[in-house]
């Protein structure tokens, strides 16, 4: 069904001098015959952030539009032009939700879930990483600067150096790279090792994770490595972390309106005005801790350490855009957990977990941020958690307390929440207790306006000034420069 390789190539360079290559277009709608009307999806943030920087240097972007088979042309939203990528119902199957999600995320968050090894799937993945990379070296200007974002796309620099030699190319993961003992299980390790490598420069989410890929590099791929920097025949490869940084701006707008205020209203009459709310946003995935936290939170309720009368938790799952069997075997059992405590505990009329599972509106999302006493992140295991980061953002009276895994990609960045060990349930009782305690409310107040002032230093915008500077950088270095450095190491 899928040839084992084939080449990307170009009839000739393009004009664009900054190319944004990630799964999705960040951008809707782009079906045939409509223009795009706004900056969508989990990209959105950033795309706006990137924005003035891509019109100035006559920007593109290229992604999947989100349809199947619906080949649509190229198109221009403010000032950046939009390169859909075509992807078959077969490649959505084998690509996204087979090698992506089924066999990558679940090995790249430490294993928490089993992965699943298909060859289909590997044949799927190289060639839609041949398609993104072709549309890339068809467009890029000559010695232009190429950013490759995403898990999903990363034989794409290996793939792009080849046919652009030329390009400036750095590359972003925003997942956790696991160590070498998981890794060393994915069959096509080696290639994606290669792949990776094939840019000039990489940024992962946390130090752990960049340790991880310079080991990878030395132990399953024997490069050369030196601290962070990968030697590649004569390139110097840098690894370093980078987190990504919330929307700030907007998520402050938001927590400072009206909208919300009057949601937040509403809200708690809605909740019976309670004394303490617990909140957690999750995904519908074994990684995100969801039933160890409501065990702990049910584990709570019967010892009396927290009383159903003047405290609830609001446990929102964000479900998948399609979702498997094993996410419905999670969902089954994330509600059944739900019931039994809400069986147990709950008054008439007063469910002690508020359990939602669908997508939320920014406003209903930022009103529970403002609401909460307690926001409770404490998945077994993340890269950038941008929900945390915008919890913080949103706290304007610096009030509230941010319970953090500490196996979570920003653990190091907002070291002042309360960490917690998630597969530890005693450990989550304590923390969630004593983040419940109205007592702490002065130290809960220094906390959280350290860590407001450091999300809002490092927010989406600096982020992406920092990932462009850094290919900037990288592209004042010829590669005959590049040559010689390695040959002085």
């Amino acid at each position: 069904m899928y040839p084992e390789s084939t080449s990307p190539s170009t009839n000739g360079a393009g004009h664009h001098e900054l190319v944004v290559v990630t799964s999705r277009i960040p951008a809707e709608p782009l079906e045939t015959g409509r223009r795009p009307g706004r900056w969508a999806g989990e990209h959105a943030a950033w795309a706006g952030a990137l924005r003035p920087a891509l019109a100035a240097r006559n920007g593109a972007w290229i992604g999947w539009n989100g349809v199947a088979g619906n080949g649509t042309s190229p198109r221009k939203f403010q000032a950046v032009s939009l390169y859909p990528v075509t992807l078959s119902a077969t490649d959505i199957a084998d690509h996204i939700e087979g090698q992506c999600a089924s066999t990558i995320v679940p090995l790249y968050h430490d294993g928490v879930e089993r992965p699943a090894f298909h060859r289909r799937w590997r044949r799927a993945y190289r060639c839609v990483n041949e398609r993104y990379a072709a549309s890339a070296a068809a467009v890029a200007a000559p010695g232009a600067a190429v950013w490759v974002h995403g898990h999903e796309l990363q034989l794409v620099p290996a793939l792009l150096r080849a046919a652009r030699p030329d390009l400036t190319i750095g590359c972003h993961l925003p997942l956790p790279v696991p160590p070498v003992e998981l890794f060393s299980r994915m069959p096509m390790r080696a290639e994606i090792i290669d792949g990776l490598l094939g840019a000039d420069t990489i940024r992962v989410p946390d130090r752990r994770s960049a340790g991880n890929l310079v080991r990878l590099a030395h132990d399953l791929g024997g490069y050369d490595v030196d601290e962070q920097v990968v030697t590649v025949g004569g390139r110097r490869v840098a690894v370093d972390a980078l987190s990504m940084g919330a929307d700030v701006e907007r998520v402050e707008q938001l927590a400072a309106g009206a909208n919300v205020r009057r949601r937040m209203d509403g809200l708690r009459r809605e909740l019976r005005n309670p004394r303490a709310v617990l909140l957690a946003v999750d995904r519908l995935d074994a990684t995100s801790g969801t039933e160890q936290r409501l065990t702990a939170f049910g584990e709570l309720l019967s010892d009396r350490r927290l009383r159903a009368s003047d405290c609830v938790l609001v446990q929102v799952v964000v479900p998948a855009a399609r979702q498997s069997a094993e996410q419905d075997e999670i969902r089954t059992r994330v509600e059944q957990l739900v019931a039994r405590i809400n069986g147990t505990h709950s008054a008439v009329g007063r469910p002690v977990v508020h359990y939602v599972h669908r997508d939320l509106d920014p406003v209903d999302l930022t009103a529970l941020f403002r609401l909460a006493d307690v926001f409770l992140a404490t998945s077994l295991r993340d890269g950038a958690n941008p929900t945390a980061k915008a919890f913080v953002a949103s706290r304007l009276d610096n009030t509230g307390v941010l319970v953090l895994s500490e196996f979570s990609g920003v653990a190091g960045e907002l070291a002042e929440a309360t960490m917690v060990n998630p597969y530890d349930v005693e450990d989550l009782k304590r923390a969630i207790t004593a983040a419940a305690d109205p007592r702490r409310a002065a130290a809960d107040e220094a906390a959280m306006r350290r860590m407001r002032q450091s999300v809002r230093r490092y927010d989406v915008r600096w982020w992406a000034g920092r990932m462009l500077a850094v290919l900037d950088g990288c592209r004042s270095v010829s590669p005959g420069q590049q040559a010689e450095a390695a040959e002085t190491t």
